[in-house]
Order: C-alpha cells, then structure tokens, then sequence
C-alpha cells in the first residue's frame, strides 16, 4: 500500500477518517488521518508544485487533512502532527477554479490556525493560569474576527441569529438553499465549541476567585448554551441532520460544562435556565439515540444531571439571582423523538431498534452509582481542562 503514494492513496485514507469520525470511532480516525498525513508529506503534497497534474486536488486533499487533523486534535487533547506552519508552502484552493462548496475548506483554514494555537497554548505547554488567560483573550478576539469575516466571505454567520433557520436565497457562493443551510450551522457550531475550550479552564479555578474571572465563565457558559440551542433548533427543523453523529460530541460537551457550572456553586446564571438548557441537550442525544455510543453520552448526562438536581434540592429557594430553583416552572421544547426515523441510517449500531429511554424517564440512583458518576464526570472535566 505504502511503496507506491499517490494522491489517490491519500484521498482513500482521509476519506476512511472521516467515515470513522462520524460513525464515532475516534481512535480509528485517528489513525487513519495519521496515515493520510504521512502520506502527504512523503509526496510533498505540503507545498506547490508546477510538475504535478492535478494540483487543484492536492490542495483541496491537503488543505482537508490539515483542518480535520486540527479539529480531531482539539476533541481529543492530542498534540497534532502537522509540519510547523512556516514548513507547509502550499496555496489555498483557487476559489475562481473550483467549485463554490470547496470555499468552506479556505475558511475553515484560518479557524484551524487558531484551533492549533489554543490547544497548544492553554493545553499543551505548561502556563500559568494569568498566562493561559491572557491568551484565552487574544484568541476569542481572533474566533470573534474570523466569525465576523464570515459575513463576507460566505455570507453566512451573523445570520443565524434568525429564527427557525428560515431558507435564504443569495448570490454566493452557495447555489443550494441547502448546502448553504448546512455550511451555516457547521460553522456556528465549530465557533461555539472551540470558543467554549478557549474559556473552559477557568471552571476549575477556586470559587472564591471566580468572580474576578467573570468575563471568561460568561463566554464559556454562554457559549455551551448557543451550542445546545443550534443543535436543538436545527434536528427540530432539519431531520436529515438528526444522522450525523458526530454532533454527539459537541452536545456531550456543552452539558458537561453547563453541569459542572450546577456542581462547582455558586452559579452566575440562572439555576432554571441551565436546567433548561441540559435538557434541551438530553432531547438532541435522544434523537440520535440509536447510535450505542450516543446513548452512553445520553446516559452519562444524564446521571449527571440527577447528581446536579440533588445540589440543586439542597440549596435554598429563591436563588441568588432571586429566581425560584422549580424545574417544571420552564417550559420545555416539545420532544424532538421520533424511535423509528434514524433506524435507515444506524449503519452502526450494534442494537438496531432499541432505543433509550424517553427524556422526561425519572432515574433511580442508588448511592454507589452516584459515586461512580461523579468520579466519571470528574475524570470527563478533568480531561477537558487539563492541568492549570
């Protein structure tokens, strides 16, 4: 396989990551990116060349290995292994050559830049936690800018403040309603998630000193509630993307920050709002709850949840905000499930047709079980945050 590198070689190993990417088997994307990327560079597929014949797809292939690699590498906690970016010499696809879809791969090259500069400087290397935040302060104004360019480089991104993801015709780039709904929602889903790793150290900082680091608690938890948002309004709106999987790591994420904001106290925003916000989280599992792997991240938040409930019964009523702490005061969204619409895409299941159970199931949790949860829960944090 390997005595002879071609493009093609390379393209049939990335496309086989990002198969396993959305089927969930992240170490096997892993690999398999890992492999597409030594590939690459032993065909020096990292920088120009006029002696090569397709080179508008070497720099499609390579620009697509290089923001998978980063964004896997940010999920994951793992160092990347990309040359050092004064060593990759190669131009961005020609946007007038190419297709109008292949622009998402330019945009997502300037994110991966400062994908790659977060996890190597708030997770990666040894800072301290006044150095971490000072960073954390130049790359969310750096996400903020590239969120902004948006507007123009796509036509996306303020947008999706519309309500109901409503169908916008447009001129560019994208000739699909579709595709172009699609490309919206990715993009403010990957801005919100990496913004929220940006911010997500400072949850583990003492409670007393919480309050001088304000600002970057707001951002994270904001942040983890736009994320739950989108994802709930888009599968409520648009079924179809209901089968993508992979949206199960962006959920499991933003409830695990929220809960964790219930368990540390005291709590900033409203007790009610985050409950409402968890479980509009627990509806978008459900509804991709076919998948094995997603119903352990159902069942994880889950016991979480029923953890945080526990502190929240202990705490006196009214809250500091002035806000009763009654879950049934809020209303929530009406179910999202529906058990039979993603039996056609389980290609991965092992269970086909069970399904978990519904939203609202009261849980029991004896105590053993409890200690077991939180101890998963905290090593989940722990992972996410890294050492400060």
């Amino acid at each position: 396989m390997y005595s002879h590198t071609t493009l093609e070689t390379v393209q049939a190993l990335f496309l086989l990551s990002t198969v396993a990417q959305n089927a969930l088997r992240p170490h096997d994307c892993y690999m398999y990116l890992g492999m597409a990327l030594r590939s690459a560079v032993a065909i020096g597929m990292h920088q120009e060349s006029s002696r090569v014949a397709d080179q508008h797809g070497r720099r499609r292939t390579w620009w697509a290995i290089y923001n998978l690699e980063l964004e896997l590498c940010c999920a994951s906690g793992r160092p990347d292994g990309l040359p050092r970016q004064e060593h990759i010499m190669v131009d961005l696809p020609h946007l007038q050559e190419e297709l109008p879809e292949v622009s998402m791969i330019n945009v997502m090259v300037e994110y991966g830049r400062i994908a790659r500069q977060v996890l190597g400087m708030i997770y990666l290397q040894r800072r301290t936690l006044q150095e971490k935040l000072g960073s954390a302060r130049e790359f969310d104004a750096a996400l903020c800018n590239w969120r902004e360019s948006l507007a123009t480089t796509l036509y996306c991104g303020p947008q999706l403040e519309q309500p109901d993801y409503v169908e916008r015709q447009s001129s560019a780039p994208f000739q699909s309603g579709r595709v172009r709904l699609l490309v919206e929602i990715v993009l403010e889903l990957r801005f919100h998630h990496l913004r929220l790793l940006i911010h997500q150290p400072v949850l583990i900082i003492p409670i007393e000193r919480s309050e001088l680091y304000r600002w970057h608690i707001d951002n994270c938890l904001s942040s983890a509630s736009s994320t739950v948002h989108h994802l709930h309004r888009a599968f409520k709106e648009r079924q179809w993307f209901r089968s993508w999987w992979y949206n199960s790591t962006y959920c499991l994420f933003a409830c695990m920050v929220l809960l964790y904001s219930i368990l540390r106290k005291p709590l900033h925003q409203s007790i009610a709002t985050v409950c409402h916000d968890v479980e509009m989280g627990l509806e978008v599992l459900q509804a991709m709850g076919s998948h094995r792997v997603v119903k352990r991240c159902y069942e994880l938040v889950s016991e979480v949840y029923e953890l945080a409930k526990k502190v929240i019964q202990d705490q006196p009523a009214p809250n500091q905000t002035g806000m009763s702490t009654n879950l049934e005061e809020d209303p929530i969204f009406p179910t999202l499930v529906d058990p039979f619409l993603l039996e056609e895409f389980a290609f991965y299941s092992e269970t086909p047709g069970i399904h978990p159970p519904p939203w609202n199931a009261e849980m029991e949790v004896e105590d053993e079980e409890t200690n077991s949860t939180l101890e998963t829960f905290l090593s989940f944090m722990a992972s996410r945050t890294g050492s400060v």
